[in-house]
């Protein structure tokens, strides 16, 4: 009887213990974050910056080059919209608990991935709003300019199948490769997040 009720009182300390530190996260989270007021701000600087890197890289690469070159920038741009978009959405559905088991064994970019989850609010916005947004915008604007060099080099008749055409594969392999990239993004969360931490953890001071 006495090891049963020292195994009780055990076991109600522990839980007392647990709600203790589940109300402590539950006030860190209702408090508001310094860095968030000024986060639109940072995004809307964010945005322009790398709309201008990207345009321009683009540009440069496009300007007097051919169809094959144009469909290869496009497809690029596709891709690393998916990938954005793919992070952001692993960060999102990932849970901690499995990163505090790392950290503690100290795997690297553990705690890398921790603060990406930690500020899934911004890193989402970050990968999907602002890059995967970005890419879509002048993905489509190279290939209406790849439609633009089709219909200078063909008949009316031509020009009007292979627009068609360009147009709905490219629309198609974007919605495609989004629906499949949101599905492992999920599925594959934890392995997301830990490689993309692990390659955060070269360029940043927390391993």
């Amino acid at each position: 009887m006495e090891e049963e009720g020292d195994s009780n009182s055990y076991s109600n300390n522990y839980l007392a213990k647990e709600q203790e530190q589940d109300q402590k996260q539950k006030k860190k989270k209702e408090k508001p974050k310094s860095g968030s007021k000024f986060w639109p701000l940072k995004a809307f600087l964010i945005t322009i910056i790398l709309s201008v890197l990207f345009n321009v890289i683009s540009s440069a690469i496009m300007t007097d080059a051919g169809i094959t070159i144009i469909i290869i920038v496009i497809v690029i741009l596709i891709i690393i919209g998916v990938i954005f978009d793919m992070i952001g959405m692993a960060v999102a559905s990932c849970e901690e608990k499995p990163f505090y088991s790392m950290a503690a064994k100290k795997v690297k970019g553990a705690k890398v991935s921790l603060k990406l989850i930690k500020n899934s609010d911004i890193v989402g916005s970050i990968c999907s709003d602002i890059i995967g947004d970005i890419c879509n915008i002048i993905s489509g604007a190279a290939s209406a300019t790849l439609v633009l060099i089709v219909a200078l080099r063909s008949n009316d008749f031509m020009t009007n199948l292979i627009s068609v055409a360009i147009t709905a594969v490219l629309a198609a392999i974007t919605v495609g490769m989004k629906a499949v990239s949101k599905k492992v993004a999920v599925s594959k969360s934890v392995e997301i997040v830990s490689g993309v931490g692990k390659i955060l953890s070269i360029f940043s001071r927390t391993k």
